[in-house]
C-alpha cells in the first residue's frame, strides 16, 4: 500500500468526529395579562372563537361624537375611550360587538363600576355588530362611562370566558376633558364661565356675548306696573355640537340663582334673540342660534347664578 494512502486511512479510523453544537431556541417572555400594555396584542378566547386584542390609545372625554350618534357622560361620570385592533385568529367567522367583551373599572377605592361599553367601527362610523371573517381585522372605539373624581386604577376587557386583559392607565390615557380637565382623569367639581369664551354645556356649545343686571319693577303714582320687573339676563349665542338633531330648552337642565337674602329660584327662561319666544325647536347639528338666558327675578343684588349639565356646574360671571 502507498505510504500516503496509509495515512490517510489510518487518520479516517482514528479521527475524532466533529460536533455540531446546537443553538438553543431564544427564550420567549411569558406575557403578563395583568400589566397588558398600549400597542402590544393580546390572544383572546378559546378554540372556536379566538381574538387578537390590542390598545392603541386610550383618552378621557365627556363627550364622543359618532357619526349616526353622541355619546355623553351621565350622572356625575367622564367616558374613557379605547382605540382598539381586534382581529379573528380561528378558522370560522367570530361575530364581534360591545357585548362580547365583559369589562370591569376600578378606581382609587378598588371598588368596580357598572359599565355600558359602545364599540364603534372607525371604518363605518357606527356600533360594531359583524361577523369577523378568518384573519379580519377592523380597528374600533371601545367607550365606557367611570366616575368623574378620579383615574381609572384598573381596566379588565374578558373575552370568552378567557382570563382578562387587566390595563391600568393612570399617566398613561390622554386628558381630553377640556375645561373640566383637573389631570390624569380628574373632572374638577365645577367651571366658571368667561364672557366672550365658548364652554360646552351637554352637548351645546354656549357663548356668553353680554350680562344685564336685573331689573325691579316701575309702578306709576297709582300703582299700575309701568314696566316689569326683569330677570338676571345672559346675552348668548348656542350652538349644537352634536352630529344629530337635539332640541335645547330651559326645562331640559337645572338653574340656580341667588340673592342678597339668600333667596334661591332654579327658573330660567330661554328666548329667542331679545325677544318673548322661547328657545325650544330641534336644532339641526352645526346650527347656532342667539338668545337671552333669563333667569327668575329676584332682588337688584345677585349673589350667584349657576347651570348644571349632567350634574356638573357651570358659574355664571355677575354683571
Amino acid at each position: 500500500m502507498p505510504i500516503l494512502a496509509a495515512v490517510l486511512l489510518s487518520y479516517a479510523l482514528t479521527a475524532t468526529p466533529v460536533q455540531t453544537k446546537k443553538t438553543p431556541p431564544p427564550a420567549v417572555k411569558p406575557v403578563d395579562r395583568n400589566k397588558a400594555v398600549i400597542g402590544q396584542y393580546y390572544p383572546l378566547g378559546q378554540a372556536g372563537s379566538k381574538l387578537n386584542f390590542k390598545v392603541t390609545d386610550a383618552w378621557y372625554s365627556l363627550q364622543e361624537p359618532r357619526s349616526d350618534a353622541f355619546i355623553l357622560a351621565d350622572n356625575n361620570q367622564k367616558l374613557i375611550t379605547l382605540k382598539v385592533e381586534v382581529q379573528n385568529t380561528d378558522k370560522v367567522d367570530v361575530t364581534v360587538w360591545a357585548g362580547v367583551f365583559p369589562i370591569k373599572v376600578t378606581g382609587a377605592d378598588n371598588q368596580s363600576q357598572a359599565i355600558d361599553a359602545v364599540l364603534t367601527d372607525t371604518t363605518i362610523g357606527k356600533n360594531a355588530n359583524q361577523a369577523l371573517r378568518p384573519l379580519q381585522k377592523i380597528t374600533a372605539l371601545l367607550t365606557v362611562p367611570v366616575t368623574a373624581d378620579g383615574p381609572v386604577y384598573k381596566f379588565f376587557v374578558g373575552y370568552a370566558n378567557d382570563k382578562p386583559l387587566v390595563y391600568d392607565f393612570r399617566g398613561k390615557a390622554k386628558d381630553n376633558l377640556g375645561a373640566w380637565s383637573g389631570g390624569d382623569g380628574i373632572v374638577k367639581p365645577a367651571i366658571n364661565a368667561v364672557i366672550g369664551t365658548p364652554f360646552t354645556f351637554d352637548e351645546f356649545q354656549i357663548t356668553l356675548d353680554e350680562v344685564i343686571a336685573p331689573k325691579p319693577e316701575v309702578k306709576d303714582a297709582d300703582g299700575n306696573t309701568v314696566t316689569p320687573p326683569k330677570g338676571l339676563t345672559y346675552r348668548a349665542r348656542i350652538k349644537n355640537m352634536a352630529l344629530v338633531p337635539r332640541t335645547f330648552y330651559s326645562g331640559g337642565f337645572a338653574w340656580s340663582q341667588e340673592d342678597e337674602n339668600g333667596l334661591t329660584s332654579q327658573d330660567l327662561y330661554a328666548f329667542y334673540g331679545t325677544g318673548t319666544t322661547e328657545v325650544g325647536n330641534v336644532m339641526e347639528p352645526g346650527k347656532e342660534i342667539k338668545a337671552s338666558l333669563v333667569f327668575g327675578y329676584l332682588a337688584p343684588k345677585i349673589t350667584a347664578a349657576s347651570g348644571t349639565a349632567h350634574l356638573r356646574k357651570f358659574n355664571f360671571p355677575l354683571p
